[in-house]
């Protein structure tokens, strides 16, 4: 074997790996520093337009995936978890809960969120991994949303857990069906969320002299499935005020294909 011409080549074969690796890292940096440069140049059209942000802007990971949700049936040792008596729960569905109390629990105007918080965490099997939604006056009812690693899970015309109230503001009882929750499909860039208002910006739905005053990343089913299966696509939740007009309007923008939903 000519060992003088094997060590030439695989000294080429070296050189060539290097000068690829290097060429791979230097198209990197350029994607960074344009990504850079555009966020810079977003910031810019908002301030001449003078559009401002009263939040600090959410930071997620650079990509991600679709949930798949399955509703699980309640088993003899979620069931023995719960702290309430077995007399007061029944199971319309083998997927959801309905529990009812003796006695209501009160709940009053100081430090509302605090005691609503202490009942569900007391009360409801897993209730620290359920977030607040908006409070349904006419029915008394308040939804919450499961969390999935940090982020609300929101549904469509299926609410996670209900908490019930009678006509004095108290506690009657509640619902709460669980799901578990799995990655589907393959993964996906996200855009960030001053990509995210820049795309209400482009389709005018963000317009000088307007505010973005909430935004929140998480993943929404916002469609009806019949049984016990829901896909949620993450999205990011933006509000925008004009308060010129008296106005206030929320979008859906999908993080992946920046579709947004009135």
């Amino acid at each position: 074997m000519d060992w003088s011409r094997t060590k030439s080549i695989f000294i080429i074969i070296f050189l060539l790996i290097n000068l690829f690796l290097t060429w791979q890292l230097l198209d990197k940096k350029s994607a960074n520093q344009i990504a850079i440069l555009n966020e810079s140049s977003i910031q810019e059209i908002l301030n001449d337009n003078n559009i401002s942000i009263h939040v600090e802007l959410p930071e997620i990971k650079p990509s991600g995936l679709h949930l798949v949700g399955k509703k699980k049936e309640w088993t003899q040792a979620m069931v023995d978890v719960v702290p309430l008596p077995a007399d007061n729960l029944s199971f319309p569905e083998p997927t959801r809960l309905v529990a009812t109390l003796d006695e209501p629990y009160p709940i009053s105007d100081q430090n509302m969120g605090q005691q609503l918080r202490s009942f569900v965490n007391t009360y409801v099997l897993n209730g620290s991994a359920y977030q607040f939604g908006a409070f349904d006056q006419d029915n008394r009812r308040l939804p919450l949303y499961q969390q999935y690693e940090g982020f609300t899970t929101y549904t469509y015309e299926d609410d996670q857990l209900v908490l019930n109230f009678n006509e004095k503001q108290e506690i009657i009882g509640y619902e709460q069906s669980i799901l578990e929750f799995e990655e589907h499909g393959r993964e996906h860039d996200l855009m960030s969320s001053l990509r995210a208002i820049e795309g209400l910006y482009t389709d005018q739905l963000l317009r000088m002299n307007q505010a973005v005053t909430a935004i929140e990343f998480g993943y929404h089913s916002l469609v009806h499935q019949e049984g016990a299966i829901q896909v949620f696509a993450p999205m990011w939740q933006i509000t925008v005020v004009d308060e010129q007009e008296g106005e206030q309007n929320t979008y859906l923008i999908n993080a992946i294909g920046g579709e947004i939903i009135q």
